[in-house]
């Protein structure tokens, strides 16, 4: 939990700052998008649908890293005495801490700048990236750049669902990247 914490904290530095050097016209948490979303047939529509693709994607991309390192690989074989490290790890440490700085903060600034797509493309390049990045020494650069662009995809599919069906709410992103986590994490 002081982990999950210290994590949320510190990507949520850069949007408070930010947040405190602006105008403020509107609290913290609802300038880097935790707020309710606007909920209709459609978001709730996309969001399942998302949550399916990505989740059979997953199980396949997990079948190519058999055998990498990857930070839910801590609850191998732990069984279900781990479930409430794995919730926490799930929805808490990457989860909410990524959306908030990914799709809360950087796609929200750069949109400001350079309008939805520039600004959606941008943050999903810089996700996939450092999700590529991380398995740097572990990998080979063809299994590295799948992943890049698979994570990549997955945050301009979120950007996009925040911003053009939520009403730029991060609850969409944050419970299908959350779910994501748990499946994926329950996996191993």
């Amino acid at each position: 939990m002081v982990a999950a914490l210290f994590q949320v904290v510190l990507f949520s530095v850069p949007p408070l700052i930010a947040w405190l050097l602006s105008q403020r016209s509107e609290t913290f948490f609802q300038s880097v998008g935790l707020k309710w979303p606007l909920i209709s047939k459609k978001l709730i529509s996309a969001a399942a649908l998302t949550l399916l693709i990505f989740l059979a994607l997953g199980f396949a991309t997990r079948h190519l890293l058999a055998g990498i390192e990857l930070a839910n690989s801590q609850f191998t074989n732990l069984n279900f005495k781990a479930l409430i490290a794995i919730l926490i790890y799930a929805f808490i440490k990457t989860a909410l801490a990524e959306e908030i700085f990914f799709r809360g903060f950087l796609l929200k600034r750069l949109q400001q700048r350079l309008g939805f797509l520039p600004a959606n493309l941008i943050q999903a390049v810089i996700f996939g990236g450092l999700h590529g990045l991380l398995l740097l020494t572990q990998t080979t650069s063809p299994l590295i750049l799948f992943i890049s662009l698979f994570t990549g995809t997955v945050g301009f599919v979120f950007g996009g669902l925040n911003e053009k069906l939520a009403g730029g709410s991060l609850f969409p992103s944050w419970l299908i990247h959350g779910l994501s986590n748990l499946v994926s994490s329950l996996w191993v």
